[in-house]
């Protein structure tokens, strides 16, 4: 595994997340953004958000985003790997991909396995490898494996 960014460093020292714990979009955007207002709508109502550093990540597993959307995202606890895609034809020439690459974002991934508003936090991922142009069910995307790192 290449060495963690300096940004993930930081990050992983004052984490305000807890590994196992359940957050609502709205409690999740309120720790990132104390004293905001929530607003239900905008890139916090969709697949991952970014708050200065942090690119909070909301990823569905085994069903379908409310959009109908299903981008066959796994995780697996034992290896603490996890397979993720971006948007519909998201690719390295958006800002926040290549951001992220570069070790300037931090991932934070939050998932479920239902409908239900909670999702779980799974950790900050590193990334491992990524693949621009993948063929998803839902047209070409970003798809990247990363592993969570111990906090």
């Amino acid at each position: 595994m290449k060495n963690i960014s300096q940004e993930i460093s930081k990050e992983i020292n004052s984490n305000p997340f807890r590994e196992g714990e359940t957050y609502t979009r709205k409690i999740i955007y309120s720790i990132c953004n104390p004293g905001q207002k929530w607003d239900r709508g905008g890139p916090w109502a969709t697949g991952y958000a970014t708050s200065g550093n942090k690119l909070i990540i909301f990823m569905n597993i085994g069903i379908s985003g409310r959009t109908g959307h299903d981008y066959n995202n796994s995780y697996n606890p034992d290896s603490r790997k996890i397979e993720w895609c971006g948007k519909t034809n998201s690719n390295l020439g958006q800002k926040t991909f290549s951001d992220l690459i570069a070790g300037l974002l931090v991932p934070h991934f939050f998932a479920r396995w239902n409908n239900e508003p909670q999702f779980t936090y799974l950790g900050i991922g590193h990334v491992i490898s990524y693949k621009e142009n993948f063929p998803s069910q839902e047209g070409p995307t970003m798809r990247l494996k990363l592993k969570c790192l111990e906090q």
